[in-house]
């Protein structure tokens, strides 16, 4: 597997911002239900007044399509976030592959780039303590770099 030689040199200085990139995707995908959400309430709020319905273009009718317009906007993006996060977590899962050969190393960075754990989760999940689980995934981290180094330089 070939990587860009900005991705190997991002991999060598700090692998930690390409690895969580998946995981700053789902955050922008929670933050745009919210504000569905949001969008949601405010239309369901707007009421029909009988005296100014009127044929202005202001009437309540026009703020809810406005509302659902937005909604149908954030879904969109949301979509698109999804597609991102595939091909982020395709591409995390080769890197991973590709330069961690520890098969503990390769659980402990799967669960936290793949399956976006919290650390408590991986311990219970790998039967370790909390502290053994930080030091595995600093190993783990420093080998995919080491290996990063050594096919940059190959």
């Amino acid at each position: 597997m070939s990587f860009s030689p900005k991705i190997i040199a991002d991999l060598c200085k700090d692998p930690v911002p390409i690895l969580n990139r998946g995981y700053r995707a789902k955050e922008r995908i929670a933050d745009r239900r919210e504000r569905i959400e949001s969008w949601r309430q405010i239309a369901e709020s707007i009421t029909v007044n009988p005296e100014h319905s009127g044929g202005s273009g202001g009437g309540p009718s026009n703020k809810v399509e406005k509302c659902v317009l937005g909604i149908m906007e954030l879904e969109e993006e949301i979509l698109d976030e999804i597609e991102e996060i595939k091909s982020l977590e395709s591409e995390n899962s080769k890197i991973i592959a590709a330069f961690v050969k520890d098969p503990n190393y390769t659980r402990i960075l799967e669960l936290r780039y793949l399956s976006y754990k919290r650390w408590e989760e991986i311990a219970v999940c790998m039967g370790y303590t909390f502290r053994w689980t930080q030091t595995l995934h600093s190993r783990a981290l420093q080998e995919l770099k080491d290996n990063a180094a050594k096919s940059s330089a190959a």
